[in-house]
């Protein structure tokens, strides 16, 4: 009977070794794919240019300046909030997270102001649903919060 010769300590390790490279070679898979940006600054982007847009319209006419500045107010208040809550989750500044509002005119006209004023909300209201369904649950009540808000103040636009 012939008897089959046992590996040598320096073969079982050396074969430890060509395994192991062969293990961590395959389980790195190159540079990670760069995050998706975070759907909240769409968001705050709207907010401020909203705010804009009530100031203009509360400067401009003012029978529309109280419901105006209220949605002024708030929308700089969501603006906040989800500023705050894209920093929570990426704590390295990222560009959009210092987003300005854009200067925005108001109509002359006072129908068309108030209309304008009545779009953007609904538009935001819109634009924040829409993100609801796609959100962890915290970050789904903010932005319903958001929605919520936006729909009184179009209640109260009339």
């Amino acid at each position: 009977m012939s008897r089959q010769p046992r590996p040598t300590r320096r073969q079982v390790l050396a074969g430890s070794v060509l395994c192991s490279a062969g293990l961590a070679g395959a389980c790195t898979s190159g540079p990670p794919e760069p995050l998706a940006p975070d759907p909240l600054h769409a968001l705050v982007s709207t907010a401020l240019a909203d705010a804009a847009l009530a100031d203009a319209v509360a400067a401009a006419h003012p029978p529309l300046a109280p419901a105006a500045n209220a949605l002024a107010a708030d929308r700089r208040a969501h603006a906040d909030a989800l500023r705050a809550e894209v920093l929570r989750a990426t704590p390295a500044p990222s560009p959009s997270s210092s987003a300005t509002a854009s200067a925005t005119g108001a109509s002359p006209d006072r129908a068309t102001a108030a209309a304008a004023l009545a779009e953007a909300t609904m538009a935001a209201q819109a634009q924040a649903t829409g993100l609801v369904t796609a959100l962890p649950r915290y970050r789904a009540g903010l932005v319903a919060s958001v929605a919520a808000c936006c729909a009184s103040h179009l209640a109260v636009l009339g």
